[in-house]
């Protein structure tokens, strides 16, 4: 249990890393589409976040805390890239955490975000497509 539960510790760091990229990506793109289909994803990865770290508060009792890391993409292109690359490894992520979840009364959020970060991960090939 420990170990997944430090597992669920790096998810909630990465799932504010993603969100954080998203509002970068929404500062460096003046297309209001593009931005709205990215903000919608912001979405998406602050209720992921909320949801993992009450999941992390139900097991262990605290919230947990971290430093976040800033975004720090060179250019629009490029941090598409890494976002989507990002939500494919999600994907893969969740999907082992739901496998290996202590309960199935956890998986939920699992099962919302895997579900979700592949619509992401298309959504941002489509904003690749489009940035070319």
């Amino acid at each position: 249990m420990e170990e997944w539960t430090g597992q669920l510790k790096e998810i909630i760091h990465g799932k504010w890393s993603d969100y954080l990229l998203s509002e970068r990506l929404v500062e460096i793109r003046d297309e209001s589409w593009e931005q709205e289909c990215i903000r919608q994803i912001m979405n998406d990865e602050k209720h992921h976040y909320e949801a993992f770290q009450r999941l992390h508060h139900q097991i262990t009792g605290d919230y947990f805390r971290f430093e976040p890391d800033f975004s720090r993409i060179q250019d629009y292109r490029g941090g598409l890239h890494e976002a989507q690359q990002k939500e494919i490894e999600n994907y893969r992520w969740y999907r082992h955490m739901l496998l290996t979840a202590p309960s199935s009364e956890v998986s939920t959020p699992f099962y919302i975000a895997m579900t979700d970060d592949i619509g992401h991960a298309i959504l941002f090939g489509t904003l690749i497509a489009a940035a070319n």
